[in-house]
């Protein structure tokens, strides 16, 4: 009876205290965790500004792989909504950003099933020593008791996830940055001289790209070649990217003579003679995104405004050169 009696008094100690908790602790949970990263900040701000590459580094998707996600608003913008429903391990729930200071810092609402509380999370980036940037991942969310004993108790498994997530981050970004070991991403100005092209004009979907500049551009070469004048550089006029959509409004380019005819099915398109910012991206094709992001932050900055289309040149032969780290892109746009 003794053994009943000690377990008795030791019951009601634990429930003594946690009544003394609930009302000592705070009642509102604070987690803030940070990581130091060794890349470019367009490729680390680029995994952390879309929620389509959460997915990627976040600590809960390898606790249920086959979780369903659902995308809504435009992505990496203010209003930008994702939500996901999963396994007992990660439930449901959604988050939305309601702030957003581009290569600097995001905020998001978060919300979890059927719980009433509302959480506000961030990511902050900021410039470290040695070219390392460091993230900082936090979460402020309400505890109202008597469930602030219960978040306190969670806190620390939360950390474990936050710090096992920025270490996937981490990962990514710098095996991103070493494929990428001549990428810059600086951004420089320069004189535009008037340029002429061929070209072939299309609205497409963007995962269309590479076989529309396939087709077009042996299309304008074997004209050029035809007419008896010598091909210039292959290029891309981007007119228009929908994000949302993922679309373009794009032109196989490829230069030739300003006195050249236009030929049948291709349309001649000049560019006149301007200022103009530029980006050598080194890397494959379907990472020049982080070029123009990083573009179109410098030309905000400078209060530019651009001249579209913007312009890729594909300056090194991918058939000539394997190695996708080597390959040289020059995107550039005008500005005025």
């Amino acid at each position: 009876m003794k053994i009943l009696k000690y377990i008795g008094i030791l019951l009601l100690v634990v429930l003594i205290a946690a009544t003394i908790g609930v009302f000592v602790m705070p009642t509102e949970a604070k987690i803030e965790r940070s990581i130091t990263i060794k890349a470019p900040k367009e490729i680390i701000w680029s995994n952390v500004k879309y929620f389509t590459n959460f997915p990627k580094w976040s600590p809960w998707h390898k606790k249920d792989p086959s979780m369903k996600l659902t995308y809504s608003g435009t992505d990496g913008e203010v209003g930008g909504e994702y939500s996901w429903a999963g396994n007992k391990d990660v439930g449901t729930g959604s988050q939305k950003i309601t702030k957003m200071e581009d290569m600097k810092r995001q905020e998001t609402e978060l919300k979890f099933g059927d719980f009433d509380g509302v959480s506000t999370t961030y990511i902050q980036m900021d410039e470290g020593e040695n070219g390392e940037i460091k993230i900082t991942w936090g979460m402020n969310s309400p505890m109202p008791r008597p469930y602030n004993l219960m978040g306190f108790m969670m806190k620390s498994m939360i950390e474990k996830d936050y710090d096992e997530g920025l270490a996937n981050l981490k990962t990514i970004c710098e095996k991103e940055a070493k494929e990428n070991p001549s990428m810059s991403l600086n951004v420089s100005e320069m004189e535009w001289k008037n340029t002429s092209y061929l070209t072939i004009r299309k609205k497409i979907p963007a995962n269309t790209i590479a076989s529309f500049f396939g087709e077009s551009f042996g299309k304008a070469y074997a004209a050029i070649t035809k007419a008896g004048q010598k091909p210039g550089i292959p290029s891309g006029l981007v007119y228009m990217w929908d994000e949302t959509t993922m679309s373009t409004d794009i032109a196989a380019a490829v230069e030739c003579p300003a006195n050249m005819k236009p030929i049948a099915g291709l349309e001649k398109v000049d560019l006149a003679a301007s200022k103009a910012v530029y980006v050598d991206f080194y890397g494959k094709y379907e990472k020049t995104g982080l070029a123009h992001e990083a573009i179109n932050k410098y030309i905000q900055e400078h209060k530019l405004e651009p001249i579209m289309p913007s312009i890729e040149q594909y300056i090194t032969d991918p058939m000539s050169e394997k190695d996708t780290a080597k390959w040289l892109t020059k995107v550039i746009y005008m500005v005025k």
